[in-house]
């Protein structure tokens, strides 16, 4: 299931449903886009790994910058959003081609 949140962002469920203590999704975002307007806390832990490109993550005041393979745990009482961006992104990049 893909739950497209805006142009920039869509969510595809990889977990049976939401009925869990623990759900899995798969997040892509555009390059040069955030995964929200403003950080957010969530209920539960999250978990990140970065599979392509580079992000910014923010947590409430520090900055990680994760590159491909990377992962991370947030806890649920911190404000995050994540950033991604291409080290060497020019205009006329497309998801089919991607600078590394």
């Amino acid at each position: 299931m893909t739950f497209p949140e805006s142009g920039n962002v869509s969510y595809e469920l990889l977990s049976p449903n939401l009925d869990g203590s623990l759900e899995l999704a798969l997040i892509n975002l555009l390059p040069q886009t955030a995964s929200s307007m403003e950080p957010v806390a969530h209920k539960g832990e999250e978990i990140a790994f970065i599979i392509k490109g580079h992000v910014k993550l923010y947590l409430n005041d520090e900055v990680l910058l994760l590159n491909p393979g990377d992962s991370v745990k947030i806890h649920h009482h911190l404000l995050v959003f994540f950033h991604y961006f291409f080290l060497n992104y020019t205009p006329s990049c497309s998801p089919y081609n991607i600078p590394t």
